[in-house]
């Protein structure tokens, strides 16, 4: 193997004359140009183009495992069949020749469905009675999953991914269940209010860590996710998904109540439960509030997570020795607040930046200056990666009592401000415009005029 541009390509550093083989030193693939760390330094390598191809197709179980249907186009020098495992199918169309190709392809059998291809995640046109085609480069292939488009943007969400581990639970978070666990993600994230990438193409999702909480006391099956989301176009996001995997009754209750909570359907030893979002699961709640409370450090594959609380904290608690009772926020935003007993509430930032949040920076100097207007921290928790990379991933603070939040307030107002606007309009307000024509105008919008405005006076509305 040609590694670097080292001395003997990097294999072996005996004297060149020692070698049962010499390394090439063909102009054309001599090792100096040739070699594994070139390669790697290259986005657009043949390297990289094998480890996409080999990642990719470790997502999709149904090249392995799936059946095998093959088509018969007009075309001798194009191959096509459709593999299928389960809900999921895969079209694979390929130029066996040196030039150009097109086929048409007869796929009246998965009508209405549109083809995604898989390495660029473009849409392709909805197949429908007439032959689908189909047109290549020289020797040039495609993969297509075909789908029933999802429609995230008003709310319409396919049903959620199968997954089938080991013998418990837990395996669900092991590293070889990565792949399928990214895959699963990546049909639940654009269905969450809190996704910002909703309007964005998803090129992958990857794991920056996995931490466990199952050492902390809390249930076996969970985890804290950390995941990258790549695009097609435009920068990487990074998210935080907490994940819990509940089965009988609790699971049964989930997907009746919370179902767009469930991640997926998962099997471990012949018995079912669902991975679902970990907020929505008390269990799950109390162990992110015991890691602040206890000051516990958990270490996942990839850095430490750590709870930090601050001196107010005990304070805040008093004679509260027992379990606060977890209850989910749902009006959530970009982020997801749970509330402990009435005492304290906990903010999971979704969205995760490199560094500490500015939440948590200007909370602590107002509660160190004294200000009495900001509501007390009482810690938080941050994750810390092997390269020294910290993210601030959620805040407790006081629960300060309210009937309602700022947003809504300021709807509520706006929305008297126009209904005022509207019953208390006059025609000296509205341009001389008389009160019958402005009220059926429609969208209640004032019209562009373009008339010279009549010469009047009148006092100035309050």
């Amino acid at each position: 193997m040609q590694w670097s541009a080292d001395r003997n390509a990097g294999f072996s550093r005996v004297n060149p004359q020692s070698l049962n083989l010499p390394p090439i030193i063909d102009p054309e693939f001599h090792y100096e140009t040739v070699n594994v760390e070139t390669q790697a330094g290259n986005p657009q390598s043949l390297l990289w183009w094998m480890r996409r191809l080999i990642s990719l197709r470790k997502k999709h179980a149904v090249f392995g495992r799936g059946s095998i249907e093959f088509l018969s186009p007009d075309n001798p020098k194009i191959i096509a069949f459709v593999r299928a495992l389960g809900d999921e199918q895969v079209l694979v169309v390929a130029n066996l020749s040196r030039f150009a190709q097109h086929a048409e392809l007869d796929l009246s059998a998965w009508r209405g469905l549109e083809p995604r291809e898989l390495f660029g995640q473009t849409w392709f046109p909805p197949i429908g009675d007439l032959p689908y085609l189909v047109t290549l480069a020289p020797h040039a292939f495609f993969w297509f999953s075909l789908e029933q488009r999802v429609d995230h943007a008003n709310g319409h969400a396919s049903p959620p991914a199968a997954m089938v581990v080991g013998d418990r639970f837990e395996s669900v978070f092991a590293p070889r269940s990565e792949v399928a666990l990214g895959a699963a993600l990546e049909g639940f994230l654009p269905t969450r209010r809190w996704f910002a990438g909703k309007a964005r193409t998803l090129r992958a999702v990857t794991f920056r860590d996995t931490i466990p909480l199952g050492a902390t006391g809390g249930p076996d099956a969970a985890a804290l996710g950390i995941v990258k989301v790549a695009y097609l176009e435009g920068e990487s996001e990074t998210y935080v998904v907490p994940m819990i995997v509940v089965t009988g009754e609790r699971a049964e209750r989930m997907r009746l109540d919370s179902p767009g909570a469930v991640i997926a359907d998962v099997q471990a030893g012949g018995e079912w439960g669902l991975l679902v979002d970990g907020l929505f699961d008390p269990q799950f709640c109390t162990a992110l509030f015991d890691t602040v409370r206890r000051r516990r450090r958990i270490a996942g594959r990839a850095g430490t997570l750590a709870g930090r609380p601050t001196n107010a904290l005990r304070t805040i608690l008093g004679d509260a020795d027992g379990p606060l009772e977890p209850d989910l926020f749902r009006a959530e935003q970009t982020n997801t607040c749970v509330t402990f007993g009435q005492r304290l509430i906990l903010k999971l930032f979704r969205k995760s930046e490199e560094g500490t949040n500015p939440d948590l920076e200007l909370g602590v100097h107002l509660n160190a200056i004294g200000f009495a207007q900001a509501p007390v921290v009482a810690g938080a928790i941050e994750h810390t990666s092997e390269t020294g990379v910290t993210r601030t991933l959620a805040i407790l603070h006081e629960l300060v009592p309210n009937e309602g939040d700022a947003w809504s307030y300021t709807r509520n107002e706006l929305g008297r401000f126009y209904e005022r606007t509207l019953a208390e309009a006059s025609p000296c307000l509205m341009g001389g415009i008389p009160r019958s024509v402005w009220s059926s105008w429609p969208n209640a919008s004032l019209p562009q005029m373009h008339t010279r405005r009549p010469r009047r006076t009148c006092a100035r509305p309050s």
